[in-house]
């Protein structure tokens, strides 16, 4: 069911960015895990014995490695509580185009990415 929330708020994301929006790309960070360099370099599979692949690591590690990508590309200003622990609420104001950036490279990445957690 958390999956499936997910999935919906991403769909409604892209379409609330419209069909006339230019694709976005995520921040640039070398803390992005591996992983999604390969899965890219394989072209993007989303099904098969290369995405399954993609899944079958040590769980625990990549976590940490997406949290500390995911942490580094928050925008500017955005608090962490904890150890992998994001402010639902922050101090002032935070702009987010950083992180609001539809299609391919974009947030869809971040949703690909976790499936493989």
């Amino acid at each position: 069911e958390l999956w499936t929330s997910c999935f919906m708020a991403l769909t409604a994301f892209e379409r609330a960015q419209g069909s006339g929006c230019k694709p976005g790309q995520l921040p640039n960070s070398n803390k992005r895990p591996g992983l999604i360099k390969k899965w890219i370099a394989l072209h993007r599979p989303m099904s098969g014995p290369e995405w399954d692949a993609l899944g079958s690591g040590d769980g625990v590690a990549y976590g940490e490695l997406w949290w500390t990508w995911w942490m580094q590309i928050q925008p500017p200003g955005r608090r962490v509580e904890a150890d992998f622990v994001l402010a639902r609420r922050d101090a002032g104001p935070i702009t987010w185009t950083r992180l609001s950036k539809s299609g391919s490279n974009g947030m869809f990445i971040v949703l690909v990415s976790l499936a493989w957690w």
